[in-house]
């Protein structure tokens, strides 16, 4: 009874076997994994400090990806949700690449090398519908959002959205500051 029951094993499983199979035309259209980023809006280069040299990218499509230097290999990705809105600004500082969405609304930072998320804060800006572009010499994204570090102090982020100006530390994403300067 036991060695019908292995053969009966055996038979079945040379059958299944034969039936997972694929046809002609899906092959390379079902068998393979592929992650894609999308194209690309925003790219930083960190340099590693052990060595590891990493281009970090964000997309069109609220993409989030680390590449490898030397490989091109996709170390790892995030796909924002499509509630956030699209990625305004990046910034890149030690292991966070920080990212600003949803027209200044949201702020995230990222862990360069594992990608998990350190921490995330709301701007707290006002009436983001309204936000106005200015001419700048400055790389200036269209919805008006602007980002960048203040000089002299590498813990301090400015997001600039239309007439508002607000910092936040860059360890923690705590509001340090927030001013509307066309407020009457």
């Amino acid at each position: 009874m036991e060695v019908s029951a292995w053969v009966l094993l055996v038979v079945l499983a040379l059958v299944l076997r034969d039936g997972a199979a694929m046809h002609e035309d899906q092959v390379g259209n079902y068998d393979w994994y592929r992650q894609f980023v999308g194209p690309v809006s925003f790219v930083a280069l960190d340099q590693g400090s052990q060595g590891s040299k990493r281009v970090l990218v964000a997309s069109e499509k609220g993409v989030l990806g680390s590449l490898n230097w030397k490989t091109g290999h996709l170390e790892w990705r995030q796909v924002y949700e499509p509630e956030t809105g699209t990625i305004d600004a990046v910034l890149l500082q030690r292991s966070a690449f920080i990212t600003v969405s949803n027209a200044g609304g949201l702020i995230r930072s990222w862990d360069v090398a594992l990608g998990t998320l350190h921490w995330e804060t709301a701007s707290g800006f006002k009436d983001l519908s309204d936000v106005v572009s200015y001419p700048l010499d400055v790389v200036w994204r269209p919805g008006g959002v602007l980002a960048g570090y203040v000089q002299g102090k590498k813990d301090l982020m400015v997001v600039v959205v239309g007439t508002q100006i607000a910092a936040f530390y860059t360890s923690n994403g705590i509001k340090a500051w927030h001013i509307d300067v066309g407020a009457k």
